[in-house]
């Protein structure tokens, strides 16, 4: 007989010590290895068609036999799986109401556009307000947990492929076991009914400390043709490095629905909407505005950085606000000017970049309403002139070191992430584009590599972008320009700012609620914290904080204050 010695060992369990023969400890390890390989295996499709057969169908709803609505989520035979997802993918439902509002059982790319997600959401996201003419939540009796609601979201956002894995359930898990933040804390209010609609990208999860850019191809599905006189783009705070949303003139139907990454190289034949760096409200003058035509498709460009320890949700969301058709006398034109030819040495040394654009085949007169600036961490100053005929520097026209990128204004030094935007009132900045500008920009890289032009935050950029109209005809002189919402609030005032030595914080707090005083670098770094402040004013300090823009978050368990804070 063999020893006991021999044979087992002991086993920890929740405090317990068990003697566990070895033969069944190989055995027991072998089969988590083997399950743990099972669960790798399976595609993003195998796990939500898991979900089907155990939280829809256990009730007979979508059996192949019932087929609640219609709808088989069971499948027969050898090709069940392939059976579901044909019953789902671009399929029309047969409730009445959702196919009169253009929703299909999967929407392709878009969830909130998809029955299936719109009736199992059951709470997890406002944004899909469930309409009484839709019917009930499914399931019916006992609602998916909020893991297996994203996972389907995940799912759908990402185009629904029957193969391959698109969403990562162990940054799910963590998001939902509470070791998640989001990068917007609330959705933002939507257009008024009749005056517009609101657009949200994502979400998607990010890992601590990673990085990630997406296009999202989202359709607009307007019948007739639509007129724009506004927008507002959420990009939250801290974790969104920039929204652009683009328009596409034609070769929509060759690029996948839904997000996708920068190795999609699709992305073509397209005309720009707006950029954002921050979040931001933009009115169009008045007399002015974008037109977009019947069945319109965008592509909205979004990239995030996570400078949390925990997972991150991305999101955005674009407001976009119309008005009757032919309210606007002119049309508001959007121009992108990009310097590719981009090259900076990691010497810790000032460089400084220099292009021209002008265009002498095609001449026209162009009258600029809005100009801004953009590049990434090692740039240290843009500056935008009118070029001369003779080609040298004519008026200087933004100065990106200055408040609202005006050359003669005060100087808050150059934040990369939030460069101010240059705004002219009628009859705005009248220019020949066979002059063009002149673009100058200076790096100082003190990084390990030397960087050039690139999509990711380690890569460089240098870009200047304008709306602008070809006529003047019809428009006033009306002061409009882009703001931010933050500067809005009445509940929230920070004064003086820019400041010296010290500045007064005031927000409203009729509670007397306990609040946390955040303040944040252009990096994202926490460099401030002052917890169980209840006062409704509180003054900071400058010490410890170098010149240069910070953002400021004051929250509680129910509000949340927001907004800038220059040091001078």
């Amino acid at each position: 007989m063999k020893s006991l010695h021999a044979t087992a060992t002991q086993v920890v369990c929740d405090g317990l010590i068990i003697l566990m023969n070895m033969d069944k400890i190989k055995l027991i390890i072998g089969l988590l290895m083997y399950a743990s390989i099972g669960i790798n295996a399976q595609s993003t499709y195998d796990l939500v068609y898991d979900v089907f057969q155990t939280s829809c169908n256990y009730s007979s709803c979508h059996t192949n036999a019932f087929k609640a609505a219609g709808l088989d989520l069971e499948g027969s035979g050898p090709n069940a799986k392939a059976e579901v997802w044909n019953n789902l993918y671009d399929a029309d439902p047969t409730n009445s109401y959702a196919l009169s509002k253009g929703y299909k059982r999967i929407y392709p790319g878009d969830p909130y556009k998809s029955t299936l997600f719109r009736k199992v959401n059951h709470g997890l996201d406002d944004f899909v307000q469930l309409h009484s003419n839709e019917g009930a939540s499914m399931p019916a009796t006992a609602p998916l947990d909020d893991k297996k609601k994203e996972l389907i979201r995940q799912w759908i956002v990402y185009n629904s492929p029957d193969t391959g894995k698109v969403a990562d359930v162990n940054l799910i898990n963590q998001y939902y076991d509470g070791y998640g933040v989001d990068a917007i804390a609330s959705r933002p209010s939507p257009p008024a009914e009749g005056e517009g609609f609101q657009i949200k990208s994502g979400p998607f999860f990010l890992y601590a400390n990673g990085e990630i850019e997406h296009y999202y191809k989202y359709n607009v599905a307007n019948q007739d043709s639509i007129e724009i006189k506004g927008i507002y783009a959420d990009l939250g705070q801290v974790y969104s490095h920039h929204l652009i949303v683009y328009r596409y003139r034609w070769g929509d139907t060759l690029v996948t629905p839904g997000l996708r990454g920068l190795e999609d190289l699709d992305h073509y034949k397209i005309t720009i909407v707006t950029t954002h760096q921050q979040t931001e409200e933009v009115e169009f003058p008045k007399g002015t505005a974008k037109r977009w035509a019947p069945n319109t498709v965008l592509d909205l460009n979004t990239h995030f950085i996570n400078y949390s320890g925990n997972v991150l949700k991305c999101e955005n969301y674009y407001n976009v606000y119309t008005q009757p058709m032919h309210t606007a006398p002119q049309l508001l034109e959007t121009e992108l000017e990009v310097n590719f030819d981009l090259y900076v040495l990691n010497d810790g040394l000032d460089h400084t970049i220099i292009d021209e654009v002008f265009d002498t085949s095609e001449i026209e007169t162009r009258y600029i309403w809005a100009m801004g600036t953009h590049t990434h961490q090692w740039g240290r100053d843009y500056d935008v002139w009118l070029r001369n005929p003779d080609g040298t520097k004519g008026e200087k026209i933004v100065d990106a070191s200055n408040m609202d990128g005006m050359p003669n204004s005060v100087n808050i030094g150059y934040d990369y992430q939030h460069p101010p935007n240059r705004i002219w009132e009628y009859p705005f900045l009248e220019v020949s584009t066979g002059n063009g500008f002149i673009h100058e920009a200076v790096y100082n890289n003190s990084g390990p590599v030397p960087v050039q032009w690139g999509p990711t935050s380690q890569d460089e950029m240098m870009i200047f972008g304008y709306l602008y109209v070809t006529d003047t005809t019809g428009l006033g002189n009306f002061e409009v320009g882009i703001v931010k919402p933050e500067e809005q609030s009445k509940e929230f005032n920070i004064y003086p700012n820019p400041f010296d030595k010290t500045a007064k914080l005031s927000f409203s707090n009729p509670d007397n609620e306990e609040y946390t005083l955040m303040i944040y670098d252009m990096f994202g770094r926490l460099v401030m914290k002052k917890e169980n402040v209840n006062s409704e004013s509180l003054i900071i300090k400058k010490e410890g904080l170098k010149t240069g823009i910070y953002l400021i978050k004051v929250g509680s368990i129910n509000n949340t204050f927001t907004g800038q804070l220059v040091v001078n």
